[in-house]
């Protein structure tokens, strides 16, 4: 090829290398578009107030916006690193109310945009947000464990502490958990007592809550409490020896009663005997100026019962009476011995 030719064929693909790129210049800068982008909506005074949009996440807006591509590149980067966003305001007393509520976006609420070639446009509909208010509470707190309440005393410190939450959340609380701490690992590796610094639980009864304290837990192990009844306990009737008078229970079904108890389980449990160190009984030898106070006579007395239980183990329930129908009665004269 001539070299006259080559210097023609790189002329002309020059100037076609500078057409495309004005035209792509042109493009960008100068043909205008549209575009539909998601944008947030922030309410500026709900400091005290969460505020989500539909389906419970951050509220936002679908705008539509118009000028030149490189343009619209810069605003909607800038819209998608949220320094571009709607801001609008609410009445106090609908956000300390909380629930739903139906507000309009206007195109104004987003500000001046940077680049002046680009309008921002807003659809003509209500955008739907549900407020939840906030607030500060001073909260007991519970620990958070895997181990039976029965098996353990805790002491912590601070015993109460300061949460914010949703207001609804906080009226339904007596109290608020710790993170979770294993003790029932301690208990099988033999320990007797756990000392840990643990947070308070960022979820409560399923909202989130916010607590900058932590508290200080020491969990003294103790061995596992249960319940027992012991269906058929005899009521005795205790009197000495020298009280000189005929006594019984005046109805049989009196005679025995069932007696519910708390205690170890090793005891209760592991103790085959223990049902004979549960005694129920009716005290009657008393004596009042040196006389017996219960002497027989035609209608019964009623006692009170007594009762008591091993070391350890105490009292839940007893089938009633509490007083006990008691006959006192003269024992009957011996019958001579035949004459010889």
């Amino acid at each position: 090829m001539r070299k006259g030719a080559v210097a023609e064929v790189i002329r002309t693909a020059g100037s076609a290398l500078l057409l495309g790129i004005l035209v792509w210049y042109i493009s960008r800068n100068e043909i205008t578009q549209e575009e539909e982008v998601w944008a947030e909506v922030q309410v500026v005074n709900a400091a005290d107030c969460i505020i989500r949009g539909e389906g419970g996440g951050v509220p936002r807006v679908r705008v539509t916006l118009t000028g030149p591509i490189l343009s619209l590149e810069r605003v909607r980067n800038e819209i998608e690193r949220r320094s571009l966003v709607a801001r609008i305001r609410l009445a106090e007393e609908r956000l300390n109310a909380g629930g739903r509520v139906a507000v309009r976006v206007r195109a104004a609420d987003f500000g001046t945009i940077q680049d002046p070639r680009v309008r921002l446009t807003v659809p003509d509909r209500d955008l739907d947000l549900t407020i939840t208010p906030l607030d500060t509470r001073s909260l007991p707190v519970g620990l958070d464990t895997d181990l039976d309440k029965t098996r353990y005393r805790a002491v912590i410190v601070p015993s109460t502490v300061q949460v914010r939450g949703p207001r609804a959340v906080l009226d339904g609380l007596s109290f608020v958990l710790t993170d979770p701490v294993n003790l029932r690992q301690a208990v099988e590796a033999g320990l007797e007592d756990v000392q840990q610094t643990v947070r308070i639980a960022a979820v409560q009864q399923g909202e989130r809550i916010d607590c900058d304290e932590r508290v200080f837990v020491h969990a003294f192990f103790e061995e596992e409490t249960v319940e027992k009844t012991f269906p058929n306990v005899p009521v005795r009737v205790l009197a000495s020896q020298e009280f000189p008078y005929k006594v019984g229970i005046a109805k049989a079904e009196h005679r025995t009663t069932a007696v519910t108890v708390r205690g170890p389980k090793s005891l209760l449990e592991g103790d085959p005997r223990i049902d004979e160190q549960i005694d129920v009984y009716l005290e009657v030898d008393r004596k009042e100026d040196n006389r017996w106070f219960f002497v027989p006579r035609e209608t019964p007395y009623l006692i009170d019962r007594r009762f008591r239980l091993p070391e350890g183990v105490t009292l839940v329930s007893m089938t009633l009476p509490e007083t006990v129908e008691v006959d006192i009665a003269e024992r009957a004269a011996p019958t001579p011995a035949p004459p010889p």
